[in-house]
C-alpha cells in the first residue's frame, strides 16, 4: 500500500489492489448519493449524537477522542452513552472488542451500548441507561443514524491512506466527500510530524474542506503501570531504559515514537495485527524474541486489557519478565474552541425540556 516495495511483482500487486479500489469506490459514491439526495433515510433519535469517525483505516486516536468526550459531558451534568458497532470482537453476540474493554475501565459510569444495528444500540442506551447524550464510535461512514456533529479525525502521521481507496490504499471513502461531512477536523499526533509538515497538511485539509473548523491533538502520556498489579510507575522511568515494544493497535509507530519520545531506547518491537487478540503462544512467543537484554517490555492500555482476559487462572504474563503499561489521553492544542462550540451546543440539546 505504501509503495515502498518495489519490483515487478509489487507492481503487480498493487495494479490488483487499484483495479478492485475502482469497484469499491463506486459503491462508496453511490452509496453517499442515495444518502445525500435523501434516497436512503437517515433515522433520527430524540437526543443528540456526535459521531467520531476517520476518513482511513487504522488508529487515528478515537478510543481517547471518545474518552475525552465522555468525559466532557460528564463534567457539564450530561448523562452520556457510547454506542458503537462492535467490530473486531471476541464474541459476536457481547460485541464486546478491546476498545470497549478500555473505556469500561478508564469509564465505569459511562454505559456502552454496541449492536450491528446502531439505531436499535442508541435506542436502547436512552431507554434503558437514560443517556441524554450519544457518542458514536467510529461512525462517520455510519450513514443510517442521523447525528448532531461529526467529529473527523485525521493522523498526522498518515493523513490520507496512502492516497488511494481500500485496498489499494487505507482510505474509507474519497477525501473530499468524508471531510465535508465533519463539523470539526482534529488532527491528532500533530506533535510526531515536522512544524512545516503539520502547517503544510493544514492547508490540504484547508483546500479540501475550506469552511470546517480545524483543530489539532496530541497523544499525552499521563503515566506507566507495571502489569499485571497496576502499580503506578513515573514515565521519567523509561528515560535511558532498553525496552521491547509489543503492541496490536492500528498505528504501532506511533506508539514507539512516543514512547522514544519519553527517553526509552526501544531494542525491537513485535506488532500484530489491529485488535488481535492474544493467545498464550503470542506471549511465549513475544518473550522468545527477546534475543538481547532489555529493562522492560513496553505495551499499551488496548493489549494490556486483552492479557486482562487471557488470564483464567493461570499466569498471563511471566512474572520475571518486567512489563509497563503505557497510559495516554488526547489533549487539543489548537482549535479547542471549535470543539467547545459543538459540544455546548449538543449539550443544550441534550438538556432541552429536561427541567420542564
Amino acid at each position: 500500500m505504501s509503495g515502498e516495495i518495489r519490483g515487478p511483482r509489487a507492481t503487480l500487486v498493487r495494479l490488483a489492489l487499484w483495479c478492485a479500489s475502482v469497484g469499491y469506490g463506486i459503491g462508496v459514491r453511490v452509496r453517499n448519493t442515495l444518502y445525500n439526495t435523501g434516497l436512503l433515510a437517515e433515522h433520527r433519535v430524540d437526543r443528540p449524537i456526535i459521531a467520531v469517525g476517520n476518513i482511513t483505516t487504522g488508529g487515528t486516536g478515537k478510543t481517547p477522542t471518545v474518552e475525552y468526550l465522555a468525559r466532557w459531558f460528564l463534567d457539564n451534568g450530561a448523562r452520556p452513552a457510547i454506542v458503537s458497532r462492535g467490530y473486531h470482537a471476541r464474541d459476536d453476540e457481547d460485541g464486546e472488542n478491546d476498545e470497549a474493554m478500555l473505556l469500561a475501565e478508564r469509564l465505569p459510569d459511562v454505559p456502552q451500548r454496541r449492536h450491528k444495528d446502531r439505531l436499535q444500540a442508541a435506542v436502547a442506551a436512552m431507554k434503558m441507561d437514560g443517556a441524554n447524550a450519544l457518542i458514536l464510535d467510529d461512525g462517520l461512514q455510519h450513514r443510517r443514524l442521523a447525528r448532531f456533529g461529526n467529529i473527523v479525525l485525521i493522523d498526522a502521521t498518515c493523513p490520507f491512506g496512502y492516497g488511494h481507496l481500500l485496498p489499494r490504499g487505507l482510505l474509507r471513502e474519497p477525501r473530499r466527500a468524508g471531510l465535508r461531512r465533519a463539523d470539526v477536523i482534529v488532527v491528532t499526533r500533530s506533535d510526531q510530524v515536522s512544524p512545516d509538515e503539520l502547517k503544510a497538511l493544514l492547508a490540504t485539509l484547508g483546500r479540501l474542506a475550506p469552511d470546517i473548523p480545524k483543530a489539532t491533538a496530541v497523544h499525552v502520556p499521563t503515566g506507566l503501570v507495571a502489569f499485571p498489579d497496576g502499580r503506578p510507575v513515573a514515565p521519567a522511568t523509561l528515560k535511558g531504559k532498553r525496552v521491547a515494544l509489543f503492541s496490536s493497535i492500528g498505528n504501532p509507530d506511533a506508539f514507539r515514537g512516543t514512547v522514544e519520545g519519553l527517553g526509552g531506547e526501544v531494542a525491537w518491537a513485535t506488532d500484530y495485527p489491529d485488535h488481535h487478540w492474544y493467545s498464550r503462544s503470542d506471549v511465549a512467543d513475544v518473550c522468545r524474541a527477546d534475543n538481547e537484554a532489555v529493562d522492560a517490555y513496553v505495551t499499551t492500555e488496548k493489549d494490556a486489557v486483552k492479557l486482562e482476559q487471557l488470564d483464567a487462572g493461570d499466569v498471563s504474563w511471566p512474572g520475571d519478565r518486567k512489563l509497563w503499561v503505557l497510559q495516554v489521553e488526547l489533549r487539543l492544542t489548537s482549535g479547542e474552541d471549535a470543539v467547545e462550540q459543538l459540544l455546548r451546543e449538543a449539550l443544550q440539546a441534550a438538556l432541552y425540556d429536561e427541567n420542564e
